[in-house]
């Protein structure tokens, strides 16, 4: 007979360590050192398995990553969670910004009662959750970009750095859906990235094929929903 006493070779969930570990995590979380919240998180969850928060937050980081598949192991398993505190987890991820560079992903938007993005239309998609668009940019190579959108109001942020030499630049412009085609029609600055008019679509990401991109017909580089790394805050 066992009673309370710990079974021989199966680890025993210890909830202050994982308390303990989870905090760390969101310290590191806090300043940006996803690797080290990532490390801090997974071992939250070594420490105990059945804990909500590592969880969320490990999927939140590896979210923000790009790390898609791992992303919705986490999601997943909130979803398979009957804790209820794992319910209103994923009603949360349904806001939360550190979701939103997988939030194109079907089963994640399955998992926390997202519409099915074939059931947007182009302007939804473009403004849904915060409305931002981003593509991160490489040193005397290509520009960091932020796209914000909020209702048709679009603003195009774009910087570049090479050695000393540094250039920014900000256009504005407003969305338009007619007859199911999305067009951004931008103010005049002879000083900015992109001029006249965008048809705006929706394909696969280089990178990340199974999120989707936004791409716009008369500008390089395609965006990624989410926020730009530290290095260029618009």
């Amino acid at each position: 007979m066992f009673g309370l006493g710990a079974v021989a070779g199966v680890a025993q969930a210890d909830r202050a360590a994982a308390t303990k570990l989870n905090v760390a995590g969101m310290q590191a979380y806090n300043k940006g050192h996803w690797d080290d919240a990532q490390a801090r998180f997974t071992e939250a969850i070594a420490a105990d398995a059945d804990f909500v928060l590592p969880h969320y937050n490990l999927g939140s980081v590896l979210s923000i990553l790009g790390e898609w598949k791992a992303a919705m192991v986490e999601i997943t398993w909130l979803r398979a969670s009957s804790d209820p505190e794992a319910k209103k987890k994923l009603t949360k991820a349904l806001k939360d910004a550190d979701f939103d560079r997988t939030s194109t992903l079907p089963a994640l938007r399955d998992a926390i009662g997202a519409p099915a993005w074939d059931t947007l239309d182009a302007a939804a998609r473009l403004a849904e959750r915060n409305g931002t668009w981003f593509a991160e940019g490489s040193a005397c190579a290509s520009p960091w970009v932020s796209m914000k959108v909020k209702a048709s109001k679009v603003t195009l942020q774009t910087f570049f750095a090479c050695n000393a030499d540094q250039s920014q630049t900000t256009d504005t412009g407003t969305a338009k859906l007619a007859a199911g085609t999305l067009t951004i029609t931008w103010k005049k600055n002879k000083k900015g990235a992109v001029s006249g008019k965008s048809v705006v679509s929706f394909e696969p990401c280089d990178d990340l094929p199974a999120l989707t991109c936004v791409r716009l017909d008369n500008f390089d580089q395609p965006l990624e929903r989410g926020r730009l790394s530290a290095f260029f805050t618009p």
